[in-house]
């Protein structure tokens, strides 16, 4: 998850402590869910669904800021 997090927060050019920010994010919306699953005392099998979509939502954050970070790139190359 912590690789996921420098594809979704990518470090800025005036900012390398955004990653930071992100793996903080990251790891207070985790401990969140964690507490919340705990509270409710759901079966296994809701919690490992649950858990199968937050990491579903977090791969499809993934490719959404790695296709920001191509076309980022592909514009920056037809300027030069």
């Amino acid at each position: 998850m912590t690789n996921l997090v420098g594809i979704i927060f990518p470090p800025e050019k005036g900012n390398p402590f955004s990653v930071v920010i992100g793996v903080i994010l990251l790891l207070s919306a985790v401990a969140t869910f964690a507490l919340g699953l705990n509270m409710f005392r759901l079966p296994t099998e809701v919690n490992v669904t649950i858990i199968a979509v937050l990491l579903g939502f977090a791969v499809f954050f993934s490719v959404l800021g790695i296709s920001r970070n191509e076309k980022g790139v592909r514009h920056e190359m037809v300027h030069l």
